[in-house]
């Protein structure tokens, strides 16, 4: 276990001033449901979730930030929609993240490590679209052999792409929280329950956010 997993796991598991959390997994955390981990039923309520997230949080803002980083890449669903409904043909939401994503961490490694990243290995949770689409589109730029950009040399240092339980991998737990607090960031009103949790994770932790949206989508050129 990593120094990050299982620091992440003991301030889980502090229980002095709430319930001891299994995991941490947004839409269970807010769910009412009783079989949820953090129902009333189980010692848990809004300020005691509060307490959670703050918890989390000021251990994110204790990682090293030299070696720590978060990248978030958000797309606007209308305004793909809307492009397609022209007759305009746009890659997938999806895809977008898949293709994306990837060259934004590698070209970090490159700038802040050269010479040292020899592999790159990723993990989803399971059921999880970009999983299945992260397979395909490695394929499709590893066997381009005309791509001479560099795209199919970053491809290539992907070594691994495992589907894992998010229940038992921190750092996938990290990701929902960031995914569930930026899509609540611009969607959920502005009295909403950790209505501006990305934008703190944010402030924690050496981050890098792109949207997609009106503004930009005509700039991108992503393989469909």
């Amino acid at each position: 276990m990593t120094e990050f997993e299982s620091g992440w796991k003991a301030v889980l598991a502090d229980s002095r001033w709430r319930p001891a959390a299994p995991y941490l997994h947004m839409n269970e955390l807010r769910s009412e449901s009783r079989k949820s981990p953090f129902s009333v039923a189980n010692g848990w309520n809004g300020i005691r979730r509060k307490r959670l997230i703050s918890d989390v949080v000021e251990y994110l803002e204790t990682l090293d930030k030299a070696r720590s980083r978060v990248f978030v890449c958000g797309v606007d669903v209308d305004a793909v929609k809307k492009r397609e409904a022209s007759g305009i043909k746009v890659a997938s939401p999806v895809r977008f993240c898949t293709h994306f994503c990837p060259h934004y961490v590698m070209a970090w490694f490159a700038r802040e490590y050269p010479g040292i990243v020899s592999e790159a290995h990723f993990y989803f949770d399971r059921s999880e679209p970009f999983f299945y689409d992260f397979h395909a589109l490695r394929k499709t730029m590893e066997s381009n052999l005309f791509e001479f950009s560099g795209n199919r040399e970053a491809w290539q240092l992907v070594k691994s792409i495992t589907e894992t339980n998010m229940i038992g991998a921190p750092a996938l737990q990290v990701a929902d929280l960031l995914a569930w607090g930026t899509v609540r960031q611009t969607l959920a009103p502005p009295t909403a329950f950790l209505k501006e949790i990305a934008v703190i994770v944010k402030r924690v932790i050496p981050s890098s956010w792109s949207r997609w949206d009106d503004s930009n989508l005509h700039e991108a050129t992503v393989p469909q």
